[in-house]
């Protein structure tokens, strides 16, 4: 097994997670900017 592929993955799902957490706590406060969040 790949240690390191796994901890990328490890990692990126992490990031996700965290980021569509942070989207959810903060989207419903700037709902009207939507395009931003979706550039950002």
């Amino acid at each position: 097994m790949n240690n390191t592929n796994d901890y990328s993955y490890c990692l990126c799902l992490f990031y996700l997670s965290l980021s569509l957490l942070s989207a959810t706590l903060i989207h419903p406060a700037t709902q009207k900017q939507t395009e931003k969040q979706a550039i950002f």
